[in-house]
């Protein structure tokens, strides 16, 4: 099966799956200070590895960066103003879009930046993409190790089911990766035009008639990531864009079906049921926020007052 092209996006908030998932990330967020913090600035890498994630540079959060002139305004830029990352916002619209896509992102809510997965040199630009400072750029069996480090537990769902290649041995674009389902600069950050039933259905063409009980998971999630879209987008600014009174449940949401999808077993119907219920609910809340907050801001129309 070849991999789905369209898969730019998320499911991280819930968890989404191995055909269709693999790597989940917290929602608990936490600033780039609180991350330094409990990896402070002193160790010195050693080359060859990666920078401890989350690890702040001087001036790296403060830093001035130029916008190129097509940025729109008031659009974030990641917290961690590293130096891949004042490189890249005027490197051009290749280079640039994945710092668009990067702000905002659960990632970026955890303080991490470009050479936690890329590798590469923090300190000297000249240096940045040589290989004795980590640095494997978009090598594909890297990244899928690198997303193991981190989500040892969902990586390890994955491996028991039938969805899984070792990258490490061989390339085999018939299997999923990671990036396929969760994106990889926009994590918890799908754009508009994704649907995790498109990426299932690459593969699974007839998912609902094989997999009722799988398709009426996807089916719930997408209807859940369409609204969280709309909350990011009327919160774009903020430093959570979905407000933290949703994140117990939607990581409640997450855990369970990471558990269900990952290993890409047989989801019963009544398993099935269960989920989408809690995510119908969570889903009801979210557009019950958008309704009362959209109602909060907007202007009374028709009130007349007595002007003097």
């Amino acid at each position: 099966m070849p991999r789905p092209l369209v898969a730019f996006a998320v499911l991280v908030a819930f968890g989404l799956p191995a055909a269709f998932v693999c790597a989940v990330v917290p929602c608990a967020v936490r600033s780039p200070y609180a991350v330094a913090a409990e990896n402070p600035p002193g160790g010195k890498t050693p080359s060859g590895k990666k920078a401890s994630i989350g690890h702040l540079h001087a001036n790296d959060d403060e830093a001035h960066v130029k916008l190129p002139n097509w940025w729109k305004p008031g659009d974030p830029v990641p917290h961690v103003k590293s130096n891949c990352v004042r490189c890249h916002l005027t490197a051009g619209r290749e280079l640039t879009a994945p710092v668009q896509d990067f702000a905002r992102s659960v990632h970026d809510l955890q303080g991490m930046t470009c050479s936690d997965c890329h590798g590469g040199n923090r300190d000297k630009d000249a240096d940045a993409h040589e290989e004795e400072f980590g640095f494997i750029g978009t090598k594909l069996s890297a990244h899928l190790k690198g997303c193991a480090e981190c989500h040892s537990e969902q990586a390890e769902q994955v491996k028991s089911g039938p969805h899984y290649w070792d990258f490490s041995k061989k390339i085999n674009l018939k299997y999923p990766v990671c990036i396929d389902c969760h994106g990889h600069h926009d994590v918890e950050k799908p754009p508009a035009e994704f649907a995790l039933q498109t990426v299932c259905s690459e593969c699974h063409v007839h998912l609902e008639k094989e997999m009722p009980a799988v398709a009426s998971v996807v089916a719930e999630n997408d209807r859940l990531w369409t609204v969280l879209r709309k909350v990011q987008d009327k919160n774009v600014l903020n430093e959570q864009p979905v407000p933290e009174r949703f994140h117990h449940d939607l990581a409640h949401v997450r855990e369970i079906t990471a558990r269900l999808i990952h290993p890409a077993g047989k989801i019963t119907a009544a398993e099935a049921s269960q989920l989408n219920a809690d995510v119908t609910r969570i889903r009801k809340d979210l557009e019950n926020y958008l309704e009362h907050d959209a109602a909060a801001a907007a202007p009374s129309k028709g009130r007349k007052t007595n002007a003097r």
